[in-house]
């Protein structure tokens, strides 16, 4: 379900972005990546075959006029060198053209702009989801008859909607943070399990004391500590730092990157 969502966010958000693509460009260029080799080989193919074809010729021509057996001995040795030169770079080249095949299959089964199809499909799976979704009622019902000893845990609690951690990734992911996929943003970000942790860029962690205070400041009080004290944890901020940086941003006189990412802030959380 979050992957479906994420998946819906991020067409939506750029949506214009993603109707525009020329995929069959794109598949074009997906098989036409082995042209510049193919050329190159070629040539050096060729070369070899050149010297191949003048040694078979050499070989055939030393019957007709008289020679020693030493002399076709070192003609067949020559032929035999060429040819095996020469079948191991055509070897290469038959590689690369069965490569250039296999990337024309792929672009045939994607030449078509699929982006909204995708969006509209994750709509109606979601749709089918909520139906598999308990909600609060039966859960409770459900609870009350299965046996303490064969629950199993919750999942932890979402503190934030998809909502806000994409615009947020959107601005941040690559500038203030390691660049990661929006589904391990939205888990670090909500304390939940993730494949990729989330780690600050150099220089940048004030910026992101003050985005955590911005987030800190949209929980209700119970919550609040405790997300501030753990997602510091998870990315390394000590409290006496945060302290003393969380408004540097937007201080008396702050650096021009510090009101961009200001004004970039405002703009999401207002």
């Amino acid at each position: 379900k979050r992957e479906i969502e994420s998946n819906i966010s991020t067409y939506n958000t750029c949506r214009e972005f993603f109707d525009r693509l020329d995929i069959e460009h794109i598949c074009r260029q997906h098989e036409s990546r082995f042209d510049w080799g193919i050329d190159r080989q070629m040539k050096v193919t060729n070369g070899y075959y050149r010297e191949l074809m003048e040694a078979n010729g050499s070989l055939e021509a030393v019957s007709f006029r008289k020679h020693d057996r030493q002399e076709e001995e070192l003609l067949e040795r020559r032929y035999e060198r060429c040819k095996r030169e020469y079948d191991k770079e055509k070897g290469k080249l038959d590689a690369l053209y069965e490569q250039k095949g296999q990337a024309r299959r792929e672009a045939l089964l994607c030449l078509k702009n699929r982006c909204g199809d995708i969006c509209r499909l994750g709509s109606s799976l979601l749709a089918i989801l909520e139906k598999y979704l308990t909600n609060p009622k039966q859960k409770e019902g459900e609870e009350k008859e299965i046996p303490s000893s064969s629950t199993t845990p919750a999942s932890p609690p979402a503190y934030f909607p998809m909502r806000l951690l994409s615009a947020i990734y959107e601005k941040c992911n690559g500038e203030q943070f390691e660049a990661v996929s929006e589904l391990d943003f939205y888990a670090n970000m909500n304390l939940q399990p993730y494949e990729g942790r989330l780690k600050i860029r150099p220089r940048e962690k004030a910026r992101v004391c003050y985005l955590i205070f911005l987030m800190g400041e949209m929980l209700p009080k119970p919550d609040k500590e405790k997300w501030k004290e753990d997602i510091m944890n998870l990315l390394g901020i000590d409290d006496t730092y945060y302290k003393s940086k969380y408004k540097e941003p937007v201080s008396d006189f702050p650096s021009d990157s510090n009101q961009e990412f200001a004004k970039e802030m405002r703009s999401i959380f207002r």
